[in-house]
């Protein structure tokens, strides 16, 4: 799994929603989640989101984009883009005796 994070407002009631896709236009979502951050009485404030999309294909360019709320506001879609490289290789061991 490739993690991915962004920073968030520390605004009380604020969201996210990110978005992931191999094609510009976003005609095609790969990856997407909506989140709700510092509930009302939440005990946690968080200023960072984590995530895991999964297993992103190796050699490939994806476009994300990112919309925040807070106070009843909408942000524009901050984006841009990421290419993953080639895969690891992956090893292997045997024990002869």
């Amino acid at each position: 799994n490739t993690p991915i994070s962004f920073n968030i407002s520390m605004v009380p009631e604020s969201g996210s929603h990110f978005q992931l896709s191999r094609q510009a236009d976003f005609s095609v979502i790969d990856f997407e989640r909506k989140q709700a951050h510092n509930l009302i009485g939440s005990k946690d404030i968080r200023q960072h989101v984590h995530m895991a999309p999964g297993i992103l294909l190796p050699q490939t360019t994806y476009y994300y984009r990112v919309r925040l709320t807070a106070r009843g506001r909408e942000s524009s879609w901050y984006s841009g883009s990421l290419r993953t490289s080639k895969e690891r290789q992956k090893w292997s061991y045997s024990n002869s005796s």
